[in-house]
């Protein structure tokens, strides 16, 4: 458990939920086994190793509900990318499924933190989550009754890592991932001002990358999104989330990839073309 908080081995998706699960269970795992011991050898009465039983049960309960929690989430996440694909009863039958179960397990359009930017400009704005959640407030209504929303709504957060504190770790976790890449990883000492604004083009020209990419081909298809943005009026948008999946994908990358990508990127960026340009002002004197 301590090694695995501290390494932190998966990758920051979802508000490094795989670091918790493991770090949770790791420590469920650590105090089921460690009370069995100590009853084995120390032998207590009969009631006191009751209740110490019945409360091993009780924490092997919950942790089984915690991990069965996070299965069907999962589970809900990939039927909702294909069920929009399908047709039919079974389409329909999963669409309603999904309709009724997913704003149970799953963060609401309206709750998410998205960053709006675009060429022509050169602002970033982040767009807080509304404090109105109708599609999660009337599930949960329906199911445990209007007096425990606030309650229900707040469990559903801490044990999914859902709400604004986990996208604003996740936003910062990304932007750290990405000074360590280039300046650890990749070797390179010329940090720009405008790594915000890169990751944002990466970040959005990456959705449309195929999951499944040899390596040698993502520097070249993705650059080619890239330039395809600079086509499109924009502005456009993209997710904390989004800057984690660019992350990750950069670090497959060959290095070399990686650097002339990024240097495009950068030189795409409305305030490094200014920089680049020559002063008019200066021409005319």
């Amino acid at each position: 458990a301590v090694l695995a908080a501290w390494v932190k081995p998966y990758a920051n998706d979802q508000a490094e939920i795989l670091d918790v699960l493991e770090v949770t269970l790791a420590c469920v795992r650590f105090f089921l086994f460690s009370g069995v011991a100590a009853l084995m050898i120390l032998n207590p009465a009969s009631g006191i190793m009751s209740r110490i039983a019945y409360m091993l049960l009780f924490s092997l309960i919950l942790a089984c509900g915690y991990v069965i929690v996070h299965v069907v989430a999962q589970m809900l996440r990939s039927v909702s990318a294909n069920a929009q694909a399908e047709s039919g009863a079974l389409g329909g039958f999963k669409r309603l499924v999904l309709r009724i179960a997913l704003p149970l397990f799953q963060e609401d359009e309206g709750e998410k933190i998205v960053l709006t930017w675009s060429f022509t400009t050169d602002e970033i704005t982040a767009a807080a989550p509304r404090k109105s959640f109708a599609v999660v407030t009337r599930t949960l209504s329906t199911l445990v009754g209007s007096s425990a929303n606030v309650a229900a709504r707040r469990v559903r957060g801490a044990v999914l890592r859902l709400g604004p504190a986990f996208q604003h770790a996740v936003l910062l976790k990304a932007m750290e991932e990405f000074a360590v890449l280039w300046l650890q990883q990749l070797g390179q000492g010329d940090f720009h001002a405008l790594a915000g604004r890169a990751l944002c083009v990466l970040a959005r020209a990456h959705k449309e990358l195929p999951m499944i990419l040899a390596r040698s081909r993502i520097g070249s298809l993705w650059m080619q999104e890239v330039d395809a943005l600079t086509q499109r009026p924009g502005p456009f948008t993209c997710s904390p989330e989004d800057f984690s999946r660019s992350n990750w994908r950069l670090g497959q990358m060959p290095s070399e990839d990686a650097v002339e990508l990024v240097h495009h990127v950068v030189s795409l960026c409305p305030e490094q073309r200014q920089a680049e340009e020559p002063n008019s002002d200066y021409l005319e004197l």
